[in-house]
Protein backbone atom coordinates (compact mmCIF):
# COMPACT_ATOMS: atom_id res chain seq x y z
CA UNK A 1 0.00 0.00 0.00
CA UNK A 2 1.14 3.54 -0.66
CA UNK A 3 -0.01 7.12 -0.08
CA UNK A 4 -0.21 9.05 -3.35
CA UNK A 5 -1.00 12.60 -4.44
CA UNK A 6 -3.90 13.28 -6.78
CA UNK A 7 -4.89 16.48 -8.57
CA UNK A 8 -8.58 17.35 -8.77
CA UNK A 9 -10.25 19.03 -11.74
CA UNK A 10 -9.91 22.44 -10.07
CA UNK A 11 -6.19 21.90 -9.51
CA UNK A 12 -6.34 21.06 -5.80
CA UNK A 13 -3.70 18.61 -4.58
CA UNK A 14 -5.09 15.85 -2.35
CA UNK A 15 -3.71 12.62 -0.93
CA UNK A 16 -5.25 9.17 -0.98
CA UNK A 17 -4.41 5.51 -0.48
CA UNK A 18 -3.48 3.18 -3.35
CA UNK A 19 -2.24 -0.37 -3.75
CA UNK A 20 1.19 -1.28 -5.07
CA UNK A 21 -0.10 -0.85 -8.64
CA UNK A 22 -1.26 2.69 -7.79
CA UNK A 23 -4.91 1.66 -7.99
CA UNK A 24 -6.80 3.88 -5.56
CA UNK A 25 -8.72 2.24 -2.68
CA UNK A 26 -12.28 3.43 -3.44
CA UNK A 27 -13.76 3.41 0.06
CA UNK A 28 -10.73 5.18 1.53
CA UNK A 29 -10.72 7.79 -1.25
CA UNK A 30 -14.40 8.57 -0.58
CA UNK A 31 -13.72 8.78 3.15
CA UNK A 32 -10.80 11.19 2.70
CA UNK A 33 -12.82 13.32 0.28
CA UNK A 34 -15.51 13.49 2.95
CA UNK A 35 -12.90 14.77 5.41
CA UNK A 36 -11.81 17.44 2.90
CA UNK A 37 -15.42 18.53 2.40
CA UNK A 38 -16.04 18.77 6.13
CA UNK A 39 -13.04 21.09 6.59
CA UNK A 40 -10.71 18.77 8.49
CA UNK A 41 -7.19 20.12 8.60
CA UNK A 42 -4.61 18.87 6.06
CA UNK A 43 -2.50 17.48 8.91
CA UNK A 44 -5.45 15.51 10.26
CA UNK A 45 -6.29 14.10 6.83
CA UNK A 46 -2.67 13.09 6.30
CA UNK A 47 -2.69 11.33 9.67
CA UNK A 48 -5.90 9.49 8.75
CA UNK A 49 -4.45 8.41 5.41
CA UNK A 50 -1.23 6.99 6.86
CA UNK A 51 -3.19 5.33 9.67
CA UNK A 52 -5.40 3.59 7.12
CA UNK A 53 -2.30 2.59 5.16
CA UNK A 54 -1.09 0.68 8.22
CA UNK A 55 -4.57 -0.80 8.66
CA UNK A 56 -4.85 -1.99 5.06
CA UNK A 57 -1.35 -3.46 5.12
CA UNK A 58 -2.44 -5.49 8.13
CA UNK A 59 -5.60 -6.56 6.30
CA UNK A 60 -3.42 -7.80 3.43
CA UNK A 61 -1.26 -9.72 5.86
CA UNK A 62 -4.37 -11.36 7.35
CA UNK A 63 -5.89 -11.95 3.89
CA UNK A 64 -9.00 -10.06 4.98
CA UNK A 65 -11.11 -7.19 3.67
CA UNK A 66 -12.30 -4.19 5.66
CA UNK A 67 -15.76 -5.75 5.58
CA UNK A 68 -14.54 -8.97 7.21
CA UNK A 69 -13.50 -7.14 10.38
CA UNK A 70 -17.06 -6.63 11.61
CA UNK A 71 -17.93 -10.30 11.23
CA UNK A 72 -18.96 -11.81 14.54
CA UNK A 73 -17.13 -15.08 15.03
CA UNK A 74 -16.75 -17.03 18.26
CA UNK A 75 -13.28 -18.20 17.25
CA UNK A 76 -11.90 -14.90 15.93
CA UNK A 77 -13.98 -11.78 16.42
CA UNK A 78 -13.32 -8.03 16.18
CA UNK A 79 -11.62 -7.83 19.56
CA UNK A 80 -9.16 -10.56 18.55
CA UNK A 81 -8.50 -8.78 15.28
CA UNK A 82 -7.73 -5.45 16.92
CA UNK A 83 -5.56 -7.02 19.59
CA UNK A 84 -3.52 -8.59 16.79
CA UNK A 85 -3.46 -5.25 14.99
CA UNK A 86 -1.99 -3.53 18.04
CA UNK A 87 0.65 -6.25 18.37
CA UNK A 88 1.47 -5.81 14.68
CA UNK A 89 1.80 -2.03 15.06
CA UNK A 90 4.11 -2.27 18.06
CA UNK A 91 6.18 -5.32 17.07
CA UNK A 92 5.83 -5.75 13.28
CA UNK A 93 8.89 -7.98 12.76
CA UNK A 94 7.85 -10.26 15.61
CA UNK A 95 4.28 -10.49 14.31
CA UNK A 96 5.50 -11.35 10.80
CA UNK A 97 7.78 -14.02 12.23
CA UNK A 98 10.95 -12.27 11.08
CA UNK A 99 12.30 -12.38 14.63
CA UNK A 100 11.38 -14.73 17.48
CA UNK A 101 11.27 -12.13 20.25
CA UNK A 102 9.41 -8.85 20.66
CA UNK A 103 12.31 -6.69 21.73
CA UNK A 104 12.38 -4.21 24.56
CA UNK A 105 11.01 -1.15 22.77
CA UNK A 106 7.84 -1.02 20.61
CA UNK A 107 8.16 0.33 17.07
CA UNK A 108 5.68 3.14 17.86
CA UNK A 109 4.40 4.80 21.03
CA UNK A 110 1.13 4.01 22.77
CA UNK A 111 -0.18 7.41 21.74
CA UNK A 112 0.55 6.67 18.08
CA UNK A 113 -1.29 3.34 18.39
CA UNK A 114 -4.31 5.10 19.91
CA UNK A 115 -4.30 7.69 17.12
CA UNK A 116 -4.28 4.95 14.47
CA UNK A 117 -7.13 3.12 16.20
CA UNK A 118 -9.11 6.37 16.42
CA UNK A 119 -8.63 6.97 12.68
CA UNK A 120 -9.85 3.44 11.92
CA UNK A 121 -12.87 4.08 14.17
CA UNK A 122 -13.78 7.18 12.19
CA UNK A 123 -13.36 5.27 8.94
CA UNK A 124 -15.85 2.60 10.05
CA UNK A 125 -18.25 5.24 11.32
CA UNK A 126 -18.18 6.80 7.87
CA UNK A 127 -18.79 3.44 6.20
CA UNK A 128 -21.74 2.74 8.47
CA UNK A 129 -23.29 6.15 7.92
CA UNK A 130 -23.03 5.76 4.18
CA UNK A 131 -24.08 2.09 4.19
CA UNK A 132 -20.84 0.98 2.56
CA UNK A 133 -20.61 -2.09 4.77
CA UNK A 134 -21.88 -5.37 3.42
CA UNK A 135 -22.14 -6.55 7.02
CA UNK A 136 -23.98 -3.43 8.13
CA UNK A 137 -26.52 -5.41 10.16
CA UNK A 138 -23.71 -7.14 12.02
CA UNK A 139 -22.04 -3.78 12.53
CA UNK A 140 -25.22 -2.31 13.99
CA UNK A 141 -25.56 -5.26 16.34
CA UNK A 142 -22.02 -4.68 17.55
CA UNK A 143 -22.52 -0.94 17.81
CA UNK A 144 -25.96 -0.96 19.38
CA UNK A 145 -28.77 1.31 18.20
CA UNK A 146 -26.57 4.37 17.83
CA UNK A 147 -24.07 3.40 15.14
CA UNK A 148 -22.75 6.94 14.98
CA UNK A 149 -20.66 6.21 18.05
CA UNK A 150 -17.03 5.38 17.62
CA UNK A 151 -16.60 1.90 16.17
CA UNK A 152 -14.50 0.67 19.07
CA UNK A 153 -16.41 2.62 21.69
CA UNK A 154 -19.66 0.93 20.75
CA UNK A 155 -18.43 -2.69 20.78
CA UNK A 156 -19.82 -4.08 24.03
CA UNK A 157 -18.31 -7.02 25.88
CA UNK A 158 -19.67 -9.01 28.79
CA UNK A 159 -17.59 -7.58 31.61
CA UNK A 160 -16.36 -4.29 30.23
CA UNK A 161 -18.17 -1.28 28.89
CA UNK A 162 -16.49 -1.15 25.51
CA UNK A 163 -13.76 -2.56 23.37
CA UNK A 164 -12.16 0.88 23.38
CA UNK A 165 -11.56 0.54 27.10
CA UNK A 166 -9.90 -2.80 26.52
CA UNK A 167 -7.72 -1.80 23.58
CA UNK A 168 -6.77 1.79 24.32
CA UNK A 169 -3.21 1.86 25.57
CA UNK A 170 -2.07 3.96 28.48
CA UNK A 171 -0.25 7.04 27.24
CA UNK A 172 2.69 8.64 28.93
CA UNK A 173 1.64 12.14 29.90
CA UNK A 174 4.30 14.62 28.87
CA UNK A 175 4.65 17.91 30.67
CA UNK A 176 3.72 21.03 28.76
CA UNK A 177 6.78 22.58 27.15
CA UNK A 178 6.77 26.35 27.48
CA UNK A 179 9.21 29.25 27.65
CA UNK A 180 9.95 31.26 30.76
CA UNK A 181 10.11 35.01 30.32
CA UNK A 182 13.90 34.81 30.36
CA UNK A 183 13.97 32.05 27.72
CA UNK A 184 11.61 34.02 25.49
CA UNK A 185 13.89 37.05 25.76
CA UNK A 186 16.83 34.88 24.67
CA UNK A 187 14.90 33.61 21.65
CA UNK A 188 13.58 37.08 20.81
CA UNK A 189 17.06 38.58 20.93
CA UNK A 190 18.39 35.77 18.74
CA UNK A 191 16.00 36.79 15.93
CA UNK A 192 17.83 38.92 13.38
CA UNK A 193 14.97 40.74 11.66
CA UNK A 194 11.78 42.55 12.60
CA UNK A 195 9.53 40.01 10.88
CA UNK A 196 10.80 37.09 12.96
CA UNK A 197 10.53 39.16 16.14
CA UNK A 198 6.92 39.98 15.25
CA UNK A 199 6.06 36.31 14.72
CA UNK A 200 7.57 35.47 18.10
CA UNK A 201 5.76 38.33 19.85
CA UNK A 202 2.35 37.56 18.31
CA UNK A 203 2.68 33.93 19.38
CA UNK A 204 3.97 34.63 22.90
CA UNK A 205 1.76 37.60 23.79
CA UNK A 206 -1.29 36.69 21.70
CA UNK A 207 -1.33 32.90 21.94
CA UNK A 208 -2.06 32.40 18.24
CA UNK A 209 -1.57 29.03 16.58
CA UNK A 210 0.90 29.04 13.71
CA UNK A 211 -1.92 28.43 11.20
CA UNK A 212 -3.67 31.52 12.53
CA UNK A 213 -0.47 33.58 12.31
CA UNK A 214 0.14 32.60 8.69
CA UNK A 215 -3.51 33.28 7.87
CA UNK A 216 -3.28 36.91 9.05
CA UNK A 217 -3.82 39.78 6.63
CA UNK A 218 -2.76 43.37 7.23
CA UNK A 219 -6.45 44.29 7.40
CA UNK A 220 -6.87 41.98 10.41
CA UNK A 221 -4.80 44.31 12.60
CA UNK A 222 -6.60 47.09 14.48
CA UNK A 223 -3.59 49.10 15.58
CA UNK A 224 -5.27 51.72 17.75
CA UNK A 225 -7.24 49.11 19.69
CA UNK A 226 -4.20 46.79 20.05
CA UNK A 227 -6.39 44.10 18.52
CA UNK A 228 -5.63 41.23 16.14
CA UNK A 229 -8.66 39.67 14.47
CA UNK A 230 -8.66 35.97 13.59
CA UNK A 231 -10.65 35.63 10.38
CA UNK A 232 -11.26 32.14 8.91
CA UNK A 233 -10.49 31.94 5.19
CA UNK A 234 -10.53 29.19 2.60
CA UNK A 235 -7.98 28.42 -0.11
CA UNK A 236 -5.09 30.42 1.32
CA UNK A 237 -2.09 30.49 -1.00
CA UNK A 238 0.18 29.27 1.80
CA UNK A 239 -2.23 26.46 2.87
CA UNK A 240 -2.72 28.06 6.29
CA UNK A 241 -6.04 27.70 8.08
CA UNK A 242 -7.81 28.82 11.23
CA UNK A 243 -8.54 25.81 13.45
CA UNK A 244 -12.21 24.78 13.32
CA UNK A 245 -12.78 27.84 11.10
CA UNK A 246 -13.54 29.72 14.32
CA UNK A 247 -13.36 33.53 14.23
CA UNK A 248 -11.98 35.39 17.22
CA UNK A 249 -9.64 38.14 18.34
CA UNK A 250 -6.75 38.73 20.72
CA UNK A 251 -5.26 41.83 22.31
CA UNK A 252 -1.53 42.39 22.50
CA UNK A 253 0.70 44.92 24.28
CA UNK A 254 1.37 48.28 22.67
CA UNK A 255 5.03 47.33 22.15
CA UNK A 256 3.94 44.48 19.87
CA UNK A 257 1.82 46.83 17.76
CA UNK A 258 4.68 49.32 17.43
CA UNK A 259 6.88 46.48 16.24
CA UNK A 260 4.25 45.47 13.67
CA UNK A 261 4.09 49.07 12.41
CA UNK A 262 7.87 49.07 11.95
CA UNK A 263 7.74 45.71 10.15
CA UNK A 264 4.95 46.77 7.79
CA UNK A 265 6.92 49.85 6.82
CA UNK A 266 9.80 47.55 5.87
CA UNK A 267 7.70 45.21 3.68
CA UNK A 268 5.21 47.65 2.11
CA UNK A 269 7.28 47.53 -1.09
CA UNK A 270 6.04 43.97 -1.70
CA UNK A 271 2.41 45.09 -1.88
CA UNK A 272 1.16 41.82 -0.34
CA UNK A 273 -2.00 41.66 1.76
CA UNK A 274 -0.68 38.78 3.87
CA UNK A 275 0.91 40.02 7.09
CA UNK A 276 3.98 37.78 7.06
CA UNK A 277 5.96 37.40 3.83
CA UNK A 278 9.26 35.87 2.75
CA UNK A 279 12.16 38.31 2.76
CA UNK A 280 14.53 36.42 0.43
CA UNK A 281 14.77 33.66 -2.17
CA UNK A 282 12.53 32.76 -5.10
CA UNK A 283 9.39 33.44 -3.02
CA UNK A 284 10.51 36.87 -1.84
CA UNK A 285 7.47 39.02 -1.09
CA UNK A 286 5.14 36.00 -1.14
CA UNK A 287 3.17 34.76 1.91
CA UNK A 288 5.16 32.60 4.30
CA UNK A 289 4.16 28.96 4.75
CA UNK A 290 4.69 26.40 7.52
CA UNK A 291 7.97 25.17 6.02
CA UNK A 292 9.38 28.71 6.04
CA UNK A 293 8.49 29.08 9.72
CA UNK A 294 10.02 25.71 10.59
CA UNK A 295 13.34 26.84 9.11
CA UNK A 296 13.26 29.98 11.27
CA UNK A 297 12.55 28.07 14.49
CA UNK A 298 15.20 25.45 13.73
CA UNK A 299 17.73 28.25 13.29
CA UNK A 300 16.65 29.98 16.50
CA UNK A 301 16.81 26.68 18.43
CA UNK A 302 20.43 26.20 17.40
CA UNK A 303 21.28 29.75 18.41
CA UNK A 304 19.81 29.60 21.91
CA UNK A 305 20.78 25.99 22.63
CA UNK A 306 17.30 24.59 23.35
CA UNK A 307 14.35 23.46 21.24
CA UNK A 308 11.81 26.13 20.34
CA UNK A 309 8.63 25.51 18.35
CA UNK A 310 5.76 27.82 17.33
CA UNK A 311 3.33 25.95 19.56
CA UNK A 312 5.59 26.42 22.58
CA UNK A 313 4.78 30.12 22.27
CA UNK A 314 1.07 29.33 22.58
CA UNK A 315 1.71 27.10 25.60
CA UNK A 316 3.80 29.91 27.11
CA UNK A 317 0.92 32.34 26.62
CA UNK A 318 -1.40 29.99 28.54
CA UNK A 319 1.00 29.27 31.40
CA UNK A 320 1.79 32.96 31.95
CA UNK A 321 -1.91 33.80 31.82
CA UNK A 322 -2.61 31.27 34.59
CA UNK A 323 0.16 32.66 36.77
CA UNK A 324 -0.92 36.26 36.19
CA UNK A 325 -3.64 36.06 38.85
CA UNK A 326 -4.75 33.58 41.50
CA UNK A 327 -8.34 34.29 40.43
CA UNK A 328 -7.72 33.57 36.75
CA UNK A 329 -10.25 30.83 35.97
CA UNK A 330 -10.51 27.80 33.73
CA UNK A 331 -13.34 29.47 31.82
CA UNK A 332 -11.21 32.57 31.23
CA UNK A 333 -8.37 30.41 29.94
CA UNK A 334 -10.71 28.50 27.62
CA UNK A 335 -11.88 31.86 26.23
CA UNK A 336 -8.37 33.26 25.81
CA UNK A 337 -7.10 30.04 24.19
CA UNK A 338 -10.23 29.82 22.02
CA UNK A 339 -10.71 26.14 22.82
CA UNK A 340 -13.89 24.59 21.51
CA UNK A 341 -14.14 22.19 24.46
CA UNK A 342 -13.25 22.98 28.06
CA UNK A 343 -11.75 19.50 28.45
CA UNK A 344 -9.00 20.58 26.07
CA UNK A 345 -8.14 23.50 28.34
CA UNK A 346 -7.51 21.05 31.18
CA UNK A 347 -4.18 20.16 29.59
CA UNK A 348 -2.91 23.09 31.67
CA UNK A 349 -4.31 21.75 34.96
CA UNK A 350 -0.82 21.10 36.33
CA UNK A 351 -0.25 24.87 36.44
CA UNK A 352 -3.43 25.69 38.41
CA UNK A 353 -3.20 26.52 42.10
CA UNK A 354 -5.60 24.96 44.61
CA UNK A 355 -8.14 27.77 44.27
CA UNK A 356 -8.13 27.56 40.47
CA UNK A 357 -8.51 23.77 40.59
CA UNK A 358 -11.48 24.07 42.93
CA UNK A 359 -13.12 26.59 40.58
CA UNK A 360 -12.49 24.17 37.71
CA UNK A 361 -14.04 21.28 39.65
CA UNK A 362 -17.12 23.37 40.44
CA UNK A 363 -17.45 24.42 36.79
CA UNK A 364 -17.29 20.82 35.56
CA UNK A 365 -19.94 19.90 38.12
CA UNK A 366 -22.09 22.79 36.91
CA UNK A 367 -21.96 21.69 33.26
CA UNK A 368 -22.49 18.04 34.18
CA UNK A 369 -19.10 16.66 33.14
CA UNK A 370 -16.75 14.34 34.97
CA UNK A 371 -13.83 16.19 36.54
CA UNK A 372 -10.83 13.85 36.21
CA UNK A 373 -7.80 15.90 35.14
CA UNK A 374 -5.61 12.83 34.87
CA UNK A 375 -7.99 11.06 32.47
CA UNK A 376 -9.11 13.88 30.23
CA UNK A 377 -8.48 13.76 26.51
CA UNK A 378 -5.72 16.31 25.97
CA UNK A 379 -5.95 16.25 22.18
CA UNK A 380 -8.91 17.78 20.39
CA UNK A 381 -8.15 16.28 17.02
CA UNK A 382 -7.21 12.88 15.68
CA UNK A 383 -3.49 12.64 15.36
CA UNK A 384 -2.73 15.01 18.16
CA UNK A 385 -3.99 18.08 16.49
CA UNK A 386 -2.56 21.25 17.99
CA UNK A 387 -4.76 22.72 20.63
Amino acid sequence: MQVINIITKNGTRLITLADDNRHKVPEVEKFLQFLYRTNHSPNTITTYCYSLKAFYEFLELKDMTYDDVVQQNDEYGPIDFFQDFILYLQYPDYYRGIISFMGEKPAITNRSVNCILAAVCSFYDYLARNKNLTNLDVYKDIMGNNHFKSFLHGMHLKKVKSLKNVLKLKEHKERIKYLTTEQFEDVFNAATNTRDKCILAVGFYGGLRIGEILNLRISDIEFWDLKINIVPRENNINKSRVKNYAAGCVFVPNEVMLMLVKYLDEVKKYNCDYLFVNLAGNEKGMPMNADNVEVIFDRLSKKVGFKVTPHMLRHSFAVHRISSSTNYSLVALQHDMRHKNVETTMIYAEFFNETQMEYARQYFEQIGKDFSPGNLNFYDDIGGGLI
